[in-house]
């Protein structure tokens, strides 16, 4: 069925009347939760009148009413981006539009109200087109796995985003501390050499603690034992919707390619690290203890092992970051995953980090520089 332009006149009415009934709520800082915000009835019902209204504009070129006209040149000449940009962006010009008409027939003058109510509209929109999309992604953990197994989803993906934190702020330490002893102590001599039995110190601990987190995350699954990258491709693929035929193979994909090959490299990657492990850490062999310390281990194999788990993850995350809210998400856009998900941001920003500080106070305090 046509719309025609009486319709859209009644619908542009109907859409300024549910605005004055809102306008008193959108006008004021909400004090409700995100999800009491997104379930407020008239406001979804008034978003479906947005919908029409861009609808419409940009699909009857035949109006000649005025106001359409305005519309649909604001839209045309503003809206750019990908198709959920360009929803959000139609919807947030539209509801500016009928929030501009209804000032203007309430005679309403005050510019701080219509500031306020306008970004409370926006921040409204935002997240509902938002939550909208989340549920047409492909592969949304929220779309793929039964409900029941949502929550420990969560907690999972959470312990693996901790320990990926953790893993990059010892590369980060021990990264800084080694270009300390290569390339400025070979210049210079220590006046107190007990400082730099700290460094050794926390390097050794460090590359301990990064042997452990890569056997972890790279360990073989058995039954609800040995949690890491391959116990949850395991879970997944058990916790399904297996009702949808389009879900199951989709997954089957992703766990059989992509994501196998890549577990196979950190595996191949950690079979010298697992010995350490083995015979060294979690229990003394001696019979291997020799050959463990002749094994030669250097930063560049934990990077490797490092970047292997960040782009797991990403996969095996299934868009839960990626979809967490609107901020979140466009930091991923725009910065990348591992930045945002899989790193320490403030530590690796470019201000001056801690051990930036006190290496400074090791130079200024307690290096002699090397005479000519």
């Amino acid at each position: 069925m046509d719309i025609t332009e009486e319709d859209i006149k009644k619908l542009l009415q109907d859409a300024i009347n549910k605005l004055s009934k809102l306008f008193d709520q959108i006008s004021i800082e909400f004090e409700e939760t995100e999800e009491d915000i997104i379930q407020i009835s008239d406001f979804d019902s008034l978003l479906h009148d947005i919908d029409e209204l861009i609808y419409f504009s940009q699909n009857n070129r035949e109006s000649n009413w005025s106001i359409i006209i305005k519309l649909r040149d604001t839209l045309n000449k503003e809206v750019q981006g990908d198709t959920e940009e360009k929803l959000l962006t139609c919807r947030k010009l539209t509801a500016e539009f009928l929030l501009n008409l209804y000032f203007i027939i309430a005679g309403i003058d005050d510019e701080e109200k219509h500031i306020n109510s306008l970004v409370n509209m926006w921040n409204i929109i935002t997240e509902v087109t938002h939550k909208q999309y989340s549920e047409k992604q492909d592969l949304y953990y929220k779309n793929t796995l039964i409900v029941e197994q949502h929550r420990k989803f969560e907690e999972m993906t959470d312990l693996l985003q901790t320990e990926l934190i953790a893993f990059d702020i010892n590369l980060f330490y021990c990264e800084k501390l080694i270009h300390f002893i290569d390339n400025e102590l070979s210049q210079n001599q220590l006046v107190f050499h007990m400082n730099l039995h700290f460094i050794q110190q926390f390097i050794n601990n460090s590359f301990f603690v990064m042997i452990l987190t890569s056997t972890k995350l790279f360990s073989t699954a058995k039954q609800d034992k040995n949690f890491g990258f391959d116990f949850l491709k395991n879970f997944i693929n058990q916790s399904c919707k297996r009702s949808d035929e389009q879900i199951v193979q989709s997954l089957r994909k992703v766990s059989g390619g992509e994501v196998r090959g890549l577990i196979n490299d950190g595996k191949v990657l950690c079979k010298e690290i697992e010995n350490i492990r083995n015979y060294y850490l979690a229990h003394y062999d001696i019979m291997k203890i020799e050959q463990i310390r002749k094994i030669q281990l250097d930063l560049k194999l934990f990077n490797e092992i490092y970047n292997v788990s960040v782009k797991i993850f990403e996969i095996l995350s299934l868009k839960r970051f990626h979809r967490l809210d609107t901020a979140y998400s466009n930091l991923i856009k725009f910065q990348g995953f591992e930045k945002i998900v899989c790193q320490n941001y403030l530590l690796r920003g470019n201000g001056l980090s801690d051990v930036d500080i006190y290496l400074n106070h090791l130079r200024k305090n307690h290096l002699i520089p090397k005479s000519e």
